[in-house]
């Protein structure tokens, strides 16, 4: 083609911009959320270029739960909704008054082909009344008031020098 042919078919390429599809806004996006037994918990899910595309929050347990499909909460669960704070891409689900039941892994998922997801892990932690000190032989002790039904998880370590050193449970002790 001659360029003057080219000069004469050019096109306005901005309205032909491809969509790159909706995508996560890594920005938001976290990978752990922890909070107290009866706060309320926030899960961040911003999607870009959204377009037609429907998002939904699943729970993954040993069955996966269906939370909501766009603005419909399919749990009868009335702690669950989406207040969209930051506008219609903030599909942030909101849990209030959680309990340790609520522990676990939700996933933002764009009802792609396939499916796009993005799994956030959520911790409760089972008490305000935790106490951690250093004791006389200079290691620390955390101490936890706790009803004899509750789940209690312990995760202990060590920072020295900027290394983790793992401890076994075997040497921890456990006082009531």
């Amino acid at each position: 083609m001659p360029q003057d042919a080219k000069d004469n078919y050019a096109y306005d390429w901005t309205k032909y911009k491809k969509s790159t599809g909706p995508t996560f806004d890594r920005n938001e996006m976290v990978q752990n959320v922890t909070v107290e037994k009866g706060q309320t918990a926030y899960l961040p899910c911003v999607i870009l270029n959204q377009e037609h595309f429907t998002i939904s929050w699943l729970r993954k347990n040993r069955h996966m739960n269906i939370i909501t499909v766009g603005e419909h909460r399919f749990i009868q669960d009335e702690r669950y909704s989406l207040p969209h704070y930051k506008g219609p891409s903030d599909w942030t689900l909101k849990i209030a008054n959680v309990k340790l039941a609520d522990g676990g892994i939700y996933e933002c998922q764009i009802g792609t082909t396939p499916k796009t997801g993005r799994n956030i892990s959520l911790f409760i932690a089972a008490t305000r009344n935790a106490h951690v000190a250093p004791s006389k032989s200079g290691t620390m002790s955390r101490t936890s008031h706790s009803s004899t039904s509750s789940l209690l998880h312990l995760l202990c370590g060590l920072l020295i020098a900027n290394f983790t050193y793992k401890i076994r449970l075997k040497d921890v002790s456990l006082f009531h």
